[in-house]
């Protein structure tokens, strides 16, 4: 029997580099077409954190593209606007079930020019 999600938590710290390009955080190989759903939604939660000032980092999940490069199908984007450590979460729009055995997904995050992104404790869900 399909399982009916497929869940990857990362309880670490990943930041960016950059405080302006977006950036691959992580990414992994998901076999999404194991997934009896033909329609898939993502859900994306974790802590942003940061300083007491406001800021405006993005968070995006993607699919397919190059790998360690930030490109592909945006599958969701939220954006923190802060201040200090905040939790964030979002969930996709439905989107068609990839049907190769195994799926490129990046998580990517993105400063505001003044502020790194910084997702820590995050769980990625693919779901009907």
């Amino acid at each position: 029997m399909p399982p009916p999600e497929i869940s990857i938590a990362d309880d670490g710290e990943v930041e960016t580099g950059s405080t302006s390009n977006e950036e691959v955080l992580r990414q992994y190989q998901v076999p999404l077409a194991l997934l009896s759903s033909v329609n898939l939604r993502a859900t994306l939660a974790g802590q942003s954190r940061g300083g007491e000032g406001s800021r405006k980092v993005t968070y995006r999940v993607r699919a397919g593209g190059t790998a360690d490069q930030p490109d592909g199908n945006m599958l969701l984007s939220l954006e923190d606007d802060g201040p200090g450590d905040v939790t964030v979460d979002t969930d996709s729009a439905p989107f068609a079930r990839p049907s190769d055995p195994s799926t490129l997904i990046k998580v990517t995050g993105q400063g505001d020019g003044a502020n790194a992104a910084v997702l820590r404790n995050f769980t990625l869900v693919f779901h009907p």
